[in-house]
């Protein structure tokens, strides 16, 4: 296991605890990879996990945990979906987060970029990175599809994980129509 994974999987599960309500028992991990995360949720949550890359599915065969992982997105009525460093390689976050319309909860990690620090940023990668995201526009594409922000740490950043934000979204209203 990296340096990192052991700290990072108990920030992210702490900052889980504290942001979604207890009546909240089915929780999607988008982008789960090898499905750390997933092991670790499965404890509290029925846990799903999901990653688009094939690679993954040897690893999720050998594990015995009673998590479902998949390669396709299922429809179904998840409380929770975490997106740790996958929200920005989406193609439309917006018409995921709306596919998505059942979720009570999102806990979203990625790199928050405010625009005059583009040029020099690790985080600048135009061939991975589908979108980049300042404080002001995470919040606002969560607004648009129904969703507030409730809580936000800077736990990543804290752990050595440069410009990495954490944030809480929890629905509050309908989806607005897009212009």
């Amino acid at each position: 296991m990296l340096p990192m994974s052991k700290p990072l999987q108990a920030f992210r599960s702490a900052f889980l605890q504290r942001s979604v309500p207890r009546s909240c028992k089915r929780l999607l991990d988008f982008g789960c990879g090898t499905g750390a995360f997933c092991r670790s949720a499965c404890k509290h949550y029925t846990t799903f996990g999901y990653d688009i890359n094939h690679y993954y599915q040897t690893t999720w065969r050998e594990d015995a945990s009673p998590i479902t992982y998949s390669t396709k997105l299922q429809d179904q009525p998840y409380d929770v979906v975490t997106f740790f460093d996958s929200l920005e390689h989406v193609q439309d976050p917006v018409n995921l987060i709306k596919f998505l319309s059942s979720v009570k909860v999102f806990i979203v990690s990625l790199p928050v970029m405010e625009k005059t620090a583009w040029p020099s940023s690790r985080h600048l990668k135009p061939l991975e990175h589908l979108h980049y995201f300042t404080f002001t526009s995470i919040f606002k594409l969560f607004a648009k599809c129904g969703y507030a922000l409730t809580t936000f740490s800077e736990g990543e950043t804290i752990l050595g994980r440069q410009d990495i934000l954490t944030f809480a979204f929890r629905k509050w209203r309908p989806a607005t129509k897009l212009q």
